[in-house]
């Protein structure tokens, strides 16, 4: 067995270029950009994990000490940000767990990827949940394809109605994201993202600057009733957020599958409708994948940094 050394960087240029050497850059979570755009609100204390082979980096696992929390979290972690992993390279894998003996202070590894069941004592936390878009030509497709027949023709009818009222379908308008941010606080009350996470409206409207995204308004008689949002990366299509009135009968729904067909329109290959059922997604019959976690809390009952 090779003689791993490891090293905690916590110079934030040192951690980029270590980040984006290592990072197999398949997802939105593996960008650095993407996960910057939120962690610079907080700018606290990296700790990078770092592995090294002589002088070769073959592994890194990306923290940071979560000031609020008390404890080391993933880069821009926060509980949103999703695939977390300990980016290691090919042939390297037997040390995933050499990493986790750096650690030493409370930890909360939460929703990591996959590959990342590898590590002792990890849990399936969640689960993230997405639509392959390859052989859909629009919204309907999906409905047939995911939802059988009974369903799709009780859900065409409910959409009937939201169109009887008036609806005008408007793409790109950039200051309804203003909006997206209203409905989802009235929808959602104190459990709204955008009272939960810090920034998150700021966070938003920087990342569809930086990256292709599509905003989806709803006006219904002239009226802005409901906003989504999707951003691409790497031919998938994320459904970050949406805010509707509530008071309008499955306008989410429709909104929802506004977002899918935006995904199918751009020709993304997938739809990532994020983590946690929330009611729709396990009655959608959405494909899901493992999220899991890693609690390192309990081994250090007090800690100051």
């Amino acid at each position: 067995m090779n003689k791993i050394n490891f090293k905690c960087i916590s110079n934030i240029k040192e951690a980029e270029i270590a980040w984006k050497q290592l990072s197999p850059l398949k997802s939105i979570y593996d960008d650095w950009d993407f996960r910057y755009c939120y962690y610079k609100f907080f700018q606290y204390p990296l700790f990078f994990y770092a592995g090294f082979d002589k002088n070769e980096l073959i592994g890194l696992l990306p923290l940071m000490w979560n000031e609020e929390k008390g404890y080391l979290d993933f880069f821009a972690g926060f509980s949103y940000m999703e695939d977390n992993a300990i980016f290691i390279k090919r042939g390297y894998e037997k040390y995933y767990n050499n990493f986790l003996e750096c650690i030493d202070r409370p930890a909360l590894l939460e929703y990591m990827r996959p590959d990342m069941k590898l590590l002792n004592n990890s849990v399936i936390q969640d689960f993230n949940y997405s639509v392959n878009l390859k052989s859909l030509r629009s919204y309907a497709d999906f409905i047939y394809l995911y939802l059988g027949k009974n369903t799709a023709k009780k859900l065409f009818s409910q959409f009937k109605k939201i169109q009887k009222l008036g609806v005008k379908i408007i793409y790109d308008r950039f200051d309804d994201l203003s909006l997206l941010v209203y409905w989802n606080k009235v929808k959602f009350g104190a459990n709204s993202s955008f009272y939960e996470r810090p920034h998150w409206e700021t966070f938003i409207k920087t990342i569809t600057k930086k990256y292709p995204s599509k905003i989806i308004s709803v006006e219904i008689n002239k009226k802005v009733e409901g906003v989504g949002l999707v951003i691409f990366y790497n031919n998938i299509c994320y459904g970050i957020n949406s805010g509707y009135n509530p008071t309008i009968n499955n306008l989410g729904k429709y909104i929802t599958m506004l977002k899918i067909d935006a995904g199918i329109k751009a020709r993304a290959t997938t739809y990532d409708a994020g983590s946690g059922s929330f009611g729709w997604k396990e009655d959608f019959h959405l494909l899901k994948k493992p999220q899991y976690q890693l609690d390192l809390r309990s081994k250090y009952i007090t800690w100051h940094l």
